[in-house]
C-alpha cells in the first residue's frame, strides 16, 4: 500500500500511515460495535477478523516503510487490515490500483498516438460522487442519479460522434 504526501510537505509519510491506520482501528471498533448492538450480522470468523485488525493495526511496534529520499512518497511492506472493502485501508488500496491500472491504460494510448502520428492526444478522467442519502430517501436519490448520469453519458456519446467536442449540459442539475 503506497502513501503520498503532496507538494506541501505539511505532513510526512509517517503522519499519514498514522492516519490510516487510525482509520482502520476506527472503522473496525464501529463494525464490532454495530455487531454487538445487533445493528448488523456477521461470522464469528468474520467478527474475530475485526477484533485482531482492530488490536494489530495500531499496536505494533514496527512497520517496514519503504520511501524516497525527501520522505514524499512510501509504501509498507506489511500492514494489517480488516480486509472488508469498505474498509479504509482496503479502499485505499483499491483505488491506488486502479489509479496505477488507468495510468498503465493513459500510457499505452500515448504510445499508440505516437505510433500513428496523431497528433497532439488528450485524456480526461472523472471520479463520480454523490452526497450521504437521508434515511428514507434512497430511491429518490438513486433516481436522480441514474438520471444525472444518464444526461453524462449521453453528452460524452454525442462528443464523441462530434469528433471530441463535447456540448454544454443545458440541465445544471447534472454539475450539482
Amino acid at each position: 500500500m503506497a502513501f503520498k504526501t503532496g507538494k506541501n510537505q505539511k505532513h510526512k509519510i509517517n503522519d499519514k500511515f498514522g492516519i490510516a491506520t487510525f482509520s482502520e482501528k476506527l472503522f473496525c471498533d464501529g463494525v464490532i460495535n454495530c455487531v454487538n448492538d445487533g445493528l448488523i450480522n456477521k461470522t464469528s470468523r468474520s467478527l474475530a477478523n475485526y477484533i485482531v485488525s482492530s488490536e494489530v493495526v495500531r499496536s505494533m511496534q514496527r512497520y517496514e516503510l519503504l520511501t524516497n529520499t525527501a520522505e514524499t512518497v512510501g509504501k509498507s511492506r506489511i500492514i494489517f487490515g480488516s480486509g472488508d472493502h469498505l474498509g479504509p485501508l482496503q479502499e485505499q488500496n483499491d483505488t491506488s490500483r486502479k489509479l496505477r491500472e488507468m495510468v498503465e491504460v493513459v500510457s499505452i494510448a500515448q504510445r499508440i498516438n505516437e505510433i500513428n502520428g496523431s497528433g497532439e492526444m488528450y485524456a480526461y478522467m472523472a471520479t463520480l460522487t454523490r452526497p450521504n442519502t437521508a434515511k428514507g430517501k434512497l430511491k429518490d436519490t438513486f433516481t436522480n442519479a441514474r438520471s444525472r448520469v444518464s444526461k453524462l453519458v449521453k453528452s460524452l456519446a454525442d462528443g464523441v460522434s462530434r469528433g471530441g467536442s463535447v456540448a454544454k449540459f443545458s440541465d445544471k442539475s447534472i454539475l450539482v
